[in-house]
């Protein structure tokens, strides 16, 4: 007798790749391309090449397929900060290398801004879980400044301060609208040093 599959759950020879991590993929790169209320999971299903069904199966609503989204996309960011700053060179130079990856990969950290127009969609404990990634992620670079501070390669301040300091300076639009309606884009390096620069003057000892 043919066992039956719960529905929406795709046949096992048919998996190349987990599905929950090729909806997890997909999902992220809508909800950062467009607005929460603009992706819908016909349209995660459609990206995934699979059925709206096998969304279902795997996430049950929008709310939480989003909240998970960014969990994982926060883990990976995280991962990609403690690469960089655990590296044996001066703090400076870690971040600048930082920033140009942030900018050449567009990592996204702007977590406010990627999460606007969803108050009302999800729960509490679903904001919470999300805005406790988002605090880890922020603690590692607090955690290498607050050492670089003890070392006193900088000047003592508030490292979480600090730290969100950095960040938004990260995710600050470089693009300059001009009279004429054009746009101008420094090169990515020339944008990184003029971060680094701005922020280093503000945590130096000098």
């Amino acid at each position: 007798m043919k066992k039956n599959r719960s529905p929406g759950r795709p046949p096992s020879h048919k998996v190349t790749q987990p599905t929950n991590e090729l909806i997890l993929q997909t999902a992220a790169q809508l909800f950062l391309n467009h607005s929460y209320s603009e992706v819908s999971m016909d349209d995660v299903a459609i990206e995934c090449n699979i059925t709206k069904a096998t969304v279902y199966y795997y996430f049950n609503t929008k709310a939480v397929l989003y909240t998970e989204t960014m969990i994982k996309m926060m883990e990976r960011i995280r991962g990609h900060i403690m690469t960089i700053l655990v590296e044996d060179k001066p703090l400076k130079s870690r971040l600048l290398k930082l920033a140009i990856t942030y900018l050449t990969e567009t990592i996204s950290i702007d977590i406010d801004g990627i999460m606007r127009g969803t108050k009302n969609t999800l729960s509490e404990s679903q904001t919470q879980a999300i805005r406790k990634e988002e605090d880890q992620m922020y603690q590692v670079i607090a955690n290498v400044l607050e050492d670089a501070m003890k070392m006193g390669e900088v000047r003592k301040i508030d490292p979480i301060f600090a730290a969100h300091a950095y960040m938004s300076l990260l995710t600050i639009d470089t693009d300059r609208n001009t009279k004429e309606g054009t746009f101008i884009s420094p090169p990515i390096e020339e944008t990184a040093e003029n971060i680094i620069d701005f922020f280093w003057r503000g945590i130096s000892k000098e």
